[in-house]
């Protein structure tokens, strides 16, 4: 064999394996395979032609070269929500939310009110709690709710005048009285 006729032959061959080629790919070819294969090629083109803008694509090269961080962020998401601190998370802000939605002008003048009001009112109740908190009214508070007191009333069905008048021999008796008697003179002065 010459080597024209070789060459014919190899032509011949491969010009039968690309026709068994494209007979293989019209068999396997269906309208949805072309519609796939063209809705990806037109994806890709759309990508393609998106990446072309100098803009979008350092903005990506710098996504990339922040690859470290985005990977430590999503670690942290997903360690957040495995612990679950990420829906608590959420109904806080579900909270804030709630909250500022519930504030409306009305809603506002009325909790300024209130602050005013509170504010105003601040010297009377420092003076108030003052008083109360002085020695002697707390004395008497912590008298009438001492467990030994409450014992002995329990202890006592009947109370006659020999256990009142053997009170007035107990020397705390005495000091109490003296107290309760000064501050019924203190009050009568200020009537």
């Amino acid at each position: 064999m010459t080597e024209s006729q070789i060459l014919k032959n190899k032509d011949t061959e491969v010009l039968d394996s690309l026709s068994t080629a494209l007979d293989f790919l019209k068999d396997i070819m269906t309208d949805d395979v072309a519609e796939n294969i063209a809705s990806s090629l037109a994806g890709i083109m759309t990508i393609g032609k998106e990446l072309s803008d100098d803009k979008i694509n350092s903005e990506i090269i710098s996504i990339l070269r922040k690859s470290n961080e985005i990977s430590d962020i999503l670690s942290f998401y997903s360690e957040l929500r495995e612990e679950g601190i990420l829906e608590i998370l959420k109904g806080f802000m579900y909270g804030a939310k709630s909250l500022k939605d519930m504030l409306n002008d009305e809603a506002i003048e009325k909790l300024g009110n209130y602050i005013s009001i509170t504010l105003e009112s601040l010297p009377k109740i420092d003076q108030f709690l003052s008083m109360t908190f002085d020695e002697v009214p707390m004395a008497f508070m912590k008298a009438l709710n001492s467990e030994k007191l409450k014992e002995e009333i329990k202890g006592k069905e009947r109370v006659t005048n020999k256990d009142l008048i053997a009170m007035f021999n107990d020397p705390a008796t005495k000091k109490g009285l003296l107290i309760f008697l000064l501050a019924m003179r203190e009050m009568g002065k200020s009537i």
